[in-house]
């Protein structure tokens, strides 16, 4: 895939209010200097791993929170900066572009987990993670809607 073609395919938008350019971005690994991005072998699945998810998930959680902007902490993540954070599965949802860890603008994440857990949103699972910093969402078919909390 040429820079060209990369660079429209993360100027795409993923859904109506998600870009493939912030589901795919992370400032970690830009402060490591890790491209984060999937070979170009799995590139097209991830994109639309990531638009089931933005789609099916990240939508309807923003319009459940009021319709105020999402912050995407971290979407998609390569082997690499996966392998790199302390307290990531092997198996992470987010290497395969199934999963975002969201920071919401207008409350905490507590009552962002709370008013998602009681809706029929079809989260894969929904937890709260970081200390309850960070509101981690997946997608997946079909979901298995398994909510709780961790570190």
């Amino acid at each position: 895939m040429t820079q060209y073609d990369l660079d429209i395919c993360l100027s795409l938008k993923a859904s109506k209010h998600f870009t493939f350019r912030e589901l795919f971005h992370s400032d970690k690994a830009d402060a490591m200097g890790i491209t984060n991005l999937p070979d170009e072998a799995n590139f097209s699945a991830v994109q639309r791993s990531l638009q089931n998810l933005a789609t099916m998930v990240l939508e309807p959680i923003r319009e459940l929170l009021g319709g105020v902007p999402l912050k995407v902490d971290s979407g998609y993540r390569c082997k690499e900066l996966n392998d790199s954070l302390p307290h990531s599965s092997k198996t992470s949802q987010h290497l395969v572009g199934q999963a975002a860890d969201l920071l919401p603008s207008n409350m905490t994440t507590s009552e962002a987990f709370n008013l998602i857990k009681d809706s029929d949103i079809p989260f894969d699972q929904l937890k709260l993670e970081q200390g309850g910093r960070c509101l981690h969402v997946s997608y997946r078919f079909p979901p298995r809607r398994d909510a709780g909390q961790i570190a």
